[in-house]
């Protein structure tokens, strides 16, 4: 179980520390695309495809070496202050890193395989132990909702002052989608800032101006997911105080509930394609279904091991994607299935591991709910939306992507110690 930790000395390192999550964030969110900003993703006018990249920036090479020097130095000088980290979420994290870097041995493309597994695992491994050293999770929150205020306006500037692509406008980001994401973000940050005192009149103009870059992205799928996402988070926390659940409990709830639905609009004869009619105007989720049904037979041939973290699309001639009789299949960047893409790249094996974690997050965070509900909210926000987005999209334990960065924040960072002053 969670404890609340005695109050530590509030160290330089510590606040050092706080500041490392939110500059992983940042560059993410604002330095990164600011950067590529000249290079803009490759737009299918049909799908809204995002097609493969080839710059390669040796910023990427000098960023996270630089942020995990740092945060190894803040690590051992704070060894002796503090406990160590919580055994069983510490043996499944590093148990899905390791495995994902181990992947690379059966890879396709061992070389492009390793490289994508070091970032993730550079990446990642700075936002654990800065959220450990820091011991201040209230702090993290609150320089990540600062980050939300500058990117968001930022985007703001370049919705404005910029023309859109012919599929809705992409803010600083490379897509739509990604400014989709990106600000359902800012209003989940939004929302927390207006929970808090301090923050609140800078949370409602960051809600506000969230919702106008939603709408100004056309992203159908973001904005389905950031609306629906902070009432399904209430939600989880009504049935875990009212019916004395733990959130697992609640999310295992739901998730039944959620499957007895889909079961009986099966037996009532409504296909995915009714479904996708309705949501989106077309019967295969704008060429999604293709994808997915290639997807799973080539899981099939691989099931339990998968064909190599990051080996599988985007790899060229060598992708098995690439004699595909569909053509958006040829194309497609990912398998627009967060699930599918792990269990395609990293087999059965990497799913398990990954789902794991993902419940790991679930369970720390109901701890959160009973004694700090505004951070609880917030971070079941984020658990909600990128559970459903990962249904459409792939975004779950990317290199260079904000969601696994989020997932380790909440893991690792939110159960720590608070201070009630914001409360």
């Amino acid at each position: 179980m969670m404890k609340h930790s005695e109050a530590l000395p509030d160290t330089y390192r510590s606040k050092i520390a706080a500041g490392i999550p939110g500059l992983v964030f940042a560059y993410l969110a604002i330095i990164w695309p600011l950067i590529a900003w000249t290079h803009p993703a490759t737009i299918d006018l049909v799908t809204g495809l995002v097609a493969e990249q080839s710059v390669d920036y040796p910023i990427n090479k000098v960023f996270y070496p630089l942020v995990l020097c740092l945060t190894l130095i803040l690590y051992g000088l704070e060894w002796p202050k503090w406990n160590r980290i919580d055994g069983f979420a510490l043996v499944i994290f590093a148990t899905v890193l390791i495995y994902f870097c181990i992947t690379s041995i059966w890879a396709l493309v061992p070389d492009h395989s390793i490289k994508q597994s070091v970032l993730l695992v550079l990446s990642l491994v700075c936002v654990m132990l800065a959220s450990k050293v820091s011991q201040r999770a209230d702090r993290i929150l609150l320089v990540l909702f600062w980050i939300c205020c500058l990117a968001a306006l930022l985007n703001l500037l370049a919705v404005l002052f910029t023309p859109p692509t012919p599929i809705g406008h992409r803010g600083i980001y490379p897509h739509k989608n990604n400014l989709g994401y990106f600000a359902s973000l800012f209003l989940f940050f939004g929302l927390f800032g207006i929970w808090n005192r301090p923050t609140r009149l800078f949370g409602l103009l960051l809600a506000i101006v969230a919702v106008f870059l939603i709408y100004k992205s056309q992203s159908k799928t973001s904005l389905a997911l950031a609306l629906s996402a902070p009432f399904i988070a209430l939600f989880l926390s009504i049935m875990t105080r009212k019916l004395h659940l733990s959130m697992m409990g609640s999310v295992i709830l739901v998730l039944v509930l959620f499957a007895v639905g889909i079961l009986s609009l099966a037996g009532l004869g409504v296909t995915l394609s009714d479904i996708s009619m309705v949501a989106a105007g077309e019967p295969t989720f704008t060429g999604r279904t293709g994808v997915w049904d290639f997807a799973i037979q080539e899981f099939q041939k691989r099931p339990i091991l998968g064909y190599g973290y990051h080996s599988f699309w985007k790899i060229g001639d060598l992708s098995p994607a690439h004699g595909a009789p569909f053509g958006f299949v040829q194309i497609a960047g990912h398998g627009h299935n967060g699930y599918i893409d792990l269990a395609l790249e990293t087999g059965l094996v990497g799913l398990v591991l990954f789902l794991l974690l993902l419940s790991i997050a679930f369970w720390r965070n109901g701890h959160l709910d009973r004694l700090f509900p505004s951070h609880a909210f917030l971070v079941s926000c984020i658990l909600v939306y990128s559970v459903l987005q990962n249904l459409l999209e792939t975004n779950w334990l990317q290199s260079l992507d904000p969601s696994s960065v989020i997932l380790v924040i909440v893991i690792f960072a939110a159960p720590t110690r608070f201070t009630r002053s914001r409360q």
